[in-house]
């Protein structure tokens, strides 16, 4: 299946430095999204959102969807429930890190509701990007530059093994109250992690000064 792209109407930094294109890439833009993929030179498949952001007349007819301007979804929402219709298991937030930080953890808690319907996506810019696991063994490539935090996003994340890193953990718990997994060193070239149960928020942060 198509790789699903979804650009969100905050952007820090560059779409370009965020993610590379593909050819069979499907793009869903959120509203004023549809302003970052254009400087990206990418034209998308459809531009969801109730149009408070940005002109719809700056849209072609054929790229709209539009929504109610009252509404209990974010217009970011709205591409996730129209991609999960589609049937769609993986893809890229692009944005919506940074600026107003209620959009910021709407954002996440929406990567949490994704994730349990079974569309595991990553939040990116050009600095950060973030992504959730569950229980089992994962693997984290080193970005060479970047530290890597690891936040219990449910309650407690239970069992939790990291290995590869600076400050390894073995069998800990992680709680939702404390940050104890924040700002970690790679020392291999993948971190290794074992999750017996919760829900872990994994995040790669470029450092201070390195370009």
């Amino acid at each position: 299946m198509e790789r699903l792209i979804i650009f969100t109407a905050y952007l820090n930094g560059s779409a370009k430095a965020a993610y590379t294109p593909k050819s069979n890439d499907f793009v869903l833009c959120a509203d004023s999204g549809y302003i970052h993929a254009q400087k990206a030179g990418i034209r998308p498949n459809l531009v969801i959102g109730d149009f408070d952001s940005l002109k719809s007349e700056l849209v072609p007819k054929d790229l709209r969807l539009l929504a109610p301007k009252e509404k209990d979804d974010t217009d970011t929402m709205l591409c996730i429930r129209y991609a999960l219709n589609k049937g769609y298991k993986q893809g890229l937030l692009i944005g919506g890190i940074g600026g107003r930080f209620d959009h910021t953890f709407s954002n996440l808690q929406a990567l949490a509701f994704a994730h349990y319907r079974g569309l595991r996506l990553t939040i990116c810019d050009e600095f950060d990007s973030a992504f959730l696991l569950s229980c089992g063994e994962h693997e984290i490539a080193q970005k060479e530059g970047y530290a890597l935090s690891l936040f219990s996003f449910s309650e407690r994340c239970s069992g939790v093994t990291v290995q590869g890193v600076k400050y390894p953990l073995k069998n800990a718990e992680l709680v939702n109250t404390f940050p104890l997994g924040v700002s970690n060193e790679f020392l291999d070239n993948k971190a290794h992690i074992f999750i017996k149960s919760g829900l872990l928020l994994a995040v790669l942060s470029r450092l201070e000064g390195f370009r």
